[in-house]
């Protein structure tokens, strides 16, 4: 994760994170979990990952949707 976001979530009261839905998003989610955060997926398309096969997004986001 950035140095900049850490020490952004470091030094204010954040509890459930905003990211998106797209590849990066989904990195900073897995880093924000094993900080014990509980982030928002917000996304503008029908899909997480939209530039992958639907398929391929349904079941992440099914796992996503089990560790929420």
């Amino acid at each position: 994760m950035p140095l900049v976001l850490e020490n952004f979530l470091d030094n204010n009261q954040v509890t459930n994170p905003l990211i998106v839905g797209g590849f990066i998003g989904l990195e900073v989610l897995e880093n924000l979990f094993e900080r014990g955060f509980k982030p928002i997926i917000v996304e503008a398309t029908n899909q997480i990952l939209p530039r992958y096969d639907i398929e391929i997004a349904k079941l992440l986001e099914k796992k996503i949707c089990r560790i929420c």
